[in-house]
């Protein structure tokens, strides 16, 4: 089979999706990892396909960074966003889809994936990495906080999808009138159109850290994370095994990859709680 994953985002939008193409090409599939340019050398050092996606992740972190738990804000500037590269991501999902059998998406995909592979005739898989687009009363949607209302919290939920579904529409919109491209209806991958049932949504997470809801839709699955297999044959340097065998426990300070507009603020707490 010739599947197709795309995704969009910082290193922690692609990442997960290095061992699944890993474990779905030991099965014998040929995959082709769509993801932005700048993931090239990261992607192809697994001897993965990698095909390249117009829009620097940057860009939309600094945008949504300065949305901040705006929800409406946030929708803009990703819809903003999509609208800036669209002419050309269109193009490219396109030719990364073309001879493909399946097609797996992730969120920023989800409307014109599902779209695409309704126009080919072929099967989709949504996968998430957080809980965006799975209604239901446990939690509010994740740019809101907890209503403690169970039918408010799935109203948040079904707001966004449906939020997501109407900028997607309008978003291409906005690019066709720009560059001239034909008309064409969008469809939800989260609504039943039958005969076609709604997208398989997984849910690439541990149960243990969100357990899967009692009021999910049945073609909503909780996978556990995309991880490696463990590597236990890694052997520290010298120098690095004496630095930290000696003196006190050393503290390791992580970062993400995504933008953080209270830079200074998160340096200045991290200063002090090392104090």
């Amino acid at each position: 089979m010739n599947i197709t994953v795309l995704t969009f985002g910082s290193r922690g939008d692609v990442q997960p999706f290095l061992p699944l193409s890993l474990g779905l090409m030991s099965r014998g599939h040929n995959v082709i990892l769509a993801a932005p340019s700048r993931f090239k050398a990261l992607v192809e050092e697994h001897g993965i396909t990698f095909f390249p996606l117009a829009g620097d992740p940057e860009v939309l972190s600094r945008r949504m960074n300065e949305a901040g738990y705006n929800y409406f804000k946030l929708i803009k500037e990703l819809m903003n966003h999509a609208v800036d590269i669209g002419a050309e991501m269109i193009r490219q999902t396109d030719e990364a889809c073309r001879d493909a059998d399946l097609i797996i998406h992730t969120f920023a995909h989800a409307v014109g994936a599902h779209t695409l592979a309704r126009e080919k005739n072929i099967p989709d898989i949504h996968i998430q990495t957080f809980p965006m687009f799975t209604p239901t009363g446990d939690y509010p949607n994740i740019s809101l906080p907890d209503l403690r209302i169970r039918f408010l919290n799935r109203l948040s939920h079904n707001a966004s999808i449906k939020i997501t579904e109407i900028t997607s529409a309008l978003g291409y919109e906005q690019v066709r009138r720009r560059v001239g491209l034909p008309k064409r209806r969008f469809y939800s991958p989260f609504r039943d159109a039958p005969p076609r049932l709604r997208t398989p949504i997984l849910c690439a997470w541990s149960p243990s850290f969100i357990p899967p809801s009692n009021d999910w839709n049945p073609r909503t699955h909780v996978t556990g994370y995309y991880f490696f297999p463990y590597n236990n044959s890694y052997t520290p340097s010298i120098e690095l095994r004496k630095f930290l065998e000696e003196g006190k426990t050393p503290i390791c300070v992580s970062f993400g990859s995504m933008v953080n507009k209270n830079a200074e603020r998160v340096d200045e707490v991290i200063r002090e709680s090392l104090k």
